[in-house]
This record gives C-alpha cells, structure tokens and sequence, in this order.
C-alpha cells in the first residue's frame, strides 16, 4: 500500500512538471496544488499500511488517534500562541497600523495586524510578517504610538567653515517649532 502511495506521489509530480510546462500561467498555483496532494497521499499510503499490518481492531485505532491528536497538539501550539497574542495585541493596543516599530532587527510601518501575524513594511519596501506571540515575549518599540507624527532623533555635522550664528539661529528655530 505504502508503495502505491510512493509510486503515487511521483506520478503527481510527474504530472505537475507537464502541466507547468503546458500552462506556464498557473505554474505557482500547480505547484502549490501538487504539494498538497502529494502530502494527502503518502499520509494516506502511511495509515493505511498501519492499518493493513496491525488491524482494525478498536486499540489500534485509539492509539492512532490519539497518537494523531498529540502530534496535531505539538503542530499547532505555536499558531494557538500567536491567535491568543493577536487578541492582546487587537485590545492592548501597543501598536497599530500606520505606525512606526522597531522589532527585534524589523524596522517599519505597521501595514496589518491579523490574529495570528503582523505585517511591517520596512524601509527598503519590503513585507515582513511576525508571528503575533513573538511581539508577546519580546520587546517592541513604537515611534509614534498611533499619532501621525513622531519624534525623530539625528546627529547634524556642521564644518569648521560654516556660520555659526546662522547655524545656531536655525537650531534654535527647530527646536521652538518643535512640540517635542
């Protein structure tokens, strides 16, 4: 049974190279199917030879599911980790889309928060989604705490060459114009 399932899982494969090469259009989306089905049949091939060489029997099949169960439970323990975070974060609220965060080596806009991840769109235009119960355990700093501005902290060179009256009267402007 199981090397049915084998002789199976190639057969798809071999399918999905001549169906990528027939329809170059839905190349990503073949493989993405082909993926799935494969999983689906050595999983199946599997149990069904565990099945085949120890039985029907009601034992087995208890310790299949529940061996199943626990697996599943290890699975998606991460995942119910990040659900649970993204209610904290939708009601904690310590950051919101459109702001500012700085996230372990992650900086960028908050594009979306959903219950399981965060999307960020950094600096170089680039989409990083975090999982949500990472924001839980670790630190993560906003810039403007959901306010259209912020304050924004640089360092001004200024040569031995310039006038430092003229530089010190535009210092002093920015700083009165400043809220913070």
């Amino acid at each position: 049974i199981f090397l049915t399932a084998f002789i199976a899982s190639k057969g798809v494969k071999y399918l999905k190279k001549q169906l990528q090469n027939n329809i170059p259009h839905y190349r990503l989306l073949i493989e993405q199917l082909s993926t799935v089905i494969e999983f689906i049949i050595i999983l199946l091939g599997l149990s069904m030879s565990i099945l085949a060489v120890f039985g029907f029997q009601k034992e087995v099949m208890f310790a299949i599911g529940g061996s199943l169960a626990v697996a599943v439970g290890f699975g998606l323990k991460d995942v119910a980790a990040s659900i649970l975070s993204g209610f904290m974060i939708l009601f904690e609220r310590p950051y919101q889309v459109g702001d500012r965060i700085k996230f372990n080596d992650t900086y960028g806009d908050v594009v979306a928060i959903g219950l399981r991840s965060t999307q960020v769109r950094t600096l170089d235009d680039s989409i990083v989604t975090i999982p949500n119960n990472l924001f839980i355990t670790e630190s993560v700093s906003s810039g403007n705490a959901g306010e259209l501005d912020m304050m924004v902290e640089f360092d001004v060179y200024i040569s031995h060459q310039n006038d430092l009256k003229k530089v010190e009267r535009l210092v002093r402007e920015c700083l009165a114009s400043s809220r913070y």
